[in-house]
């Protein structure tokens, strides 16, 4: 007989069958071990994707609850500006410091037991830290008369020198750094011995000179050539530029002004602020209101502002001369509730 045709007939014995049902399910198999994989990867992509999502939605969360806290905080800190303005115009101008004993250290906004004025009592203008309760938060101001700090422009040499050396300056660089400050203000171009003049800071690579007019605000200070950021942080709460008086009023002196006084040991301004009567000498117009507010969610914003009472005519009750954000102090000197509150 001639050769079988392929698939026809029965296969010879020990001729072992060909089995293709494998072979042919072999291919979809593969495909979907390859798309388990790749959804598994999907997933992950997803997982990740989510996750991102949920980050930044809890950052963007968490900036707007410090936005709306932080807002919070500026506005009543800017409420305790007025507050503080609102005292001042009720006590009148004449610088009647009123109570005599306020040193409460805790929170209440219940009357201190203080000695009060016998018309109505006052809010001190020494700096003094006034804390009360506002708005679901607390408020901390103070009221500090101009006329206590050392005047930029009218202050002595010697005055000067001294409120240097009470911050840790070695003497021959108070009188180098007293006589850079007259040079800065002064109106001609003629150098003191130990001064500076516009070569003389273009010389230490400084592009802005001396500005040979009085200093306008304290804040001017740090253009002398020798004042660093850490030693004005240390004289600026001592300085003015609305005085106008040569001498100041340790009535309302606030502690680093009184180390300025020729003799005057730190302690013994301490105790003087402690124990000074608080009828002040002449009457006061401008002073320098801070505010420092906390919210109940953890907001902070300071506030400071110099204010004139009586304004410039014209029937104002006060005018604003400067309004700024303040810094956070690390400790406040005394702290009392509101008088008469």
């Amino acid at each position: 007989m001639g050769n079988r045709a392929i698939g026809q007939g029965p296969a010879r014995a020990g001729e072992p069958e060909k089995s293709r049902g494998p072979e042919k399910s072999r291919g979809p198999e593969k495909s979907r071990g390859i798309a388990l994989v790749s959804v598994l990867w999907i997933l992950v992509l997803l997982a990740i994707i989510a996750g991102s999502f949920t980050s930044n939605a809890r950052t963007d969360a968490k900036l707007a609850y410090n936005l709306v806290e932080n807002a919070k905080a500026r506005a009543l800190a800017d409420a305790g500006i007025n507050r503080a303005i609102l005292a001042l115009l009720q006590s009148g101008t004449e610088g009647l410091a009123g109570p005599k004993i306020l040193y409460p250290t805790t929170l209440t906004p219940e009357p201190a037991e203080v000695e009060e004025d016998p018309i109505e009592p006052h809010w001190r203008r020494d700096g003094t830290t006034y804390r009360f309760p506002f708005g679901g938060g607390e408020i901390l101001v103070s009221i500090q008369d101009e006329g206590g700090k050392i005047d930029l422009n009218a202050a002595p040499d010697g005055l000067l020198q001294g409120l240097l050396i009470s911050v840790g300056v070695e003497t021959g660089a108070a009188v180098a750094l007293v006589d850079a400050i007259a040079d800065f203000r002064d109106g001609d171009d003629l150098r003191r011995l130990n001064g500076a003049e516009a070569d003389d800071y273009r010389a230490a690579g400084l592009a802005a000179g001396p500005n040979n007019r009085p200093f306008q605000a304290v804040e001017e200070l740090r253009r002398v050539i020798g004042v660093t950021r850490a030693l004005y942080d240390k004289l600026s709460p001592a300085l003015t530029v609305h005085s106008g008086r040569p001498e100041i009023d340790p009535a309302t002196a606030p502690q680093a002004a009184l180390r300025a006084l020729d003799g005057m040991t730190a302690d013994e301004a301490e105790a003087l602020a402690a124990a000074r009567g608080l009828v002040a000498r002449r009457p006061k117009t401008i002073f320098t209101l801070r505010a420092e507010a906390h919210t109940g969610g953890g907001g902070v914003y300071v506030r400071e502002a110099v204010v004139k009472l009586g304004g410039d005519g014209g029937g104002q009750l006060f005018r604003i001369f400067a309004w700024k954000q303040g810094t956070r102090q690390g400790k406040t000197p005394t702290e009392s509730s509101l008088p008469g509150e």
